[in-house]
């Protein structure tokens, strides 16, 4: 994504551009897993509201709708979109 002297973007199959974006996959997929099981076991204590109460559900919603986006823009930056990539660095 960075640009060399000549204003051209750095190869995205360089091996080092390659191994970070797999990386960034592998960790966006874990947080998407992490996100996604607290919301198995909020549902899993909804009978339990000294443990589960509305704030859990509505937050616990929002990280899990925000991990799909992360890895949606892991994706396409890894394909190459600099848009997706700046997103990824902004959140």
């Amino acid at each position: 994504m960075n640009e060399n002297a000549n204003g051209a973007a750095q190869d995205l199959h360089h091996p080092r551009n390659l191994r970070a974006f797999r990386e960034m996959k592998l960790l966006t997929g874990g947080y998407l897993a992490l996100s996604w099981l607290t919301m198995g076991a909020i549902y899993l204590l909804r009978d339990h509201p000294s443990m589960v109460n509305d704030n859990a559900w509505v937050r616990g919603g929002i990280v899990a709708l925000a991990s799909v986006l992360s890895v949606a823009l892991a994706r396409r930056a890894a394909r190459g979109s600099r848009g997706a990539f700046r997103r990824l660095r902004a959140g």
